[in-house]
């Protein structure tokens, strides 16, 4: 898969585009792995389907994305998704976010 360009603004306590791609895919691996039968479908008012999700998720790497709030709205969305259908502990995924920040901070750095 070709590395996406996601808007992100530059303050730095925010997640990084890196951060965000990383969540993404694990998310869409996430429901494909869990729930093999959802395939992306927009819902016009939104929703916390996975099937809206999915197709969130999708939209996101999609290059001529651009969120009408932001990315990192669009990614709590999809987190509340997936914790409402018990595929995420919101702790655990706390911690993840912070992991995979620090290995590419750490990774931007050369160490």
């Amino acid at each position: 898969m070709t590395k996406q360009s996601i808007p992100v603004l530059t303050d730095t306590s925010l997640p990084t585009e890196e951060t965000y791609l990383t969540l993404i895919n694990r998310y869409i691996q996430l429901i494909q792995t869990a729930r093999p039968h959802v395939k992306p479908i927009k819902y016009e008012n939104g929703s916390l389907a996975l099937a809206h999700i999915l197709w969130m998720l999708n939209k996101m790497l999609e290059p001529n994305y651009r969120p009408l709030t932001s990315t990192l709205a669009w990614i709590s969305w999809c987190q509340a998704s997936l914790y409402s259908h018990d595929l995420i502990n919101i702790k655990h995924e706390k911690d993840i976010t912070r992991e995979i920040a620090k290995q590419l901070k750490q990774e931007a750095l050369g160490d």
